[in-house]
């Protein structure tokens, strides 16, 4: 592939974990340069492994992947989503909310974020094209993107201090990337 396809390839899987990078901040202000190597790293090792393992798994299992991958995508961003806002509205004690960039929230992200860099693996394998290099651009520009996503984040939420409010925009933010994820495939 030629590097201008690869780069627009990498920055065009990166957006979801960008949207994702972005909104996690503006719930979780502090702290923000740990949570953008976090986000950065996980997102992009997801986004690096995800077409590798679409790339195995070959044309044998194309057809049941194919067909379910936004559903799995959208179900896992409106849970995190969900949860995100369910806490801040309904959570009425003053402790603090728990944080998008926690080991298992972040994990679940990264995941639902990365299903269609397992898609690209598919599809670049059994259009004949080496999976290595793609893989390689798809994680590296994402987890560049996201750490940015993180700081931006964090900087607008120092702009605006309703912490609660914030985490609502944050988890309906989420929700929306999923129903696009999961409209993209209906409207296919």
């Amino acid at each position: 592939m030629p590097w201008i396809e690869l780069i627009v390839l990498g920055l065009s899987v990166s957006v979801d974990a960008f949207a994702v990078s972005v909104s996690g901040a503006l719930t979780d202000r502090e702290h923000p340069h740990v949570h953008a190597v976090i986000a950065g790293g996980m997102f992009g090792v997801f986004q690096f492994i995800m077409p590798l393992l679409g790339g195995i798994i070959g044309s044998v299992a194309v057809n049941y992947i194919a067909k379910y991958d936004n559903y799995v995508a959208f179900l896992l961003l409106l849970f995190v989503g969900g949860k995100m806002i369910y806490e801040a509205i309904f959570d009425k004690e003053e402790k603090e909310l728990k944080s998008p960039f926690d080991f298992p929230t972040i994990i679940v992200l990264a995941i639902a974020t990365s299903l269609d860099a397992l898609a690209v693996g598919l599809s670049l394998k059994l259009a004949g094209n080496g999976i290595l290099i793609p893989a390689i651009f798809m994680g590296g520009i994402t987890g560049m993107i996201s750490f940015c996503g993180v700081m931006f984040g964090a900087f607008l939420g120092k702009l605006m201090r309703a912490e609660r409010i914030l985490t609502v925009i944050g988890g309906a933010a989420i929700i929306l990337i999923g129903l696009k994820i999961l409209l993209s495939s209906i409207l296919k």
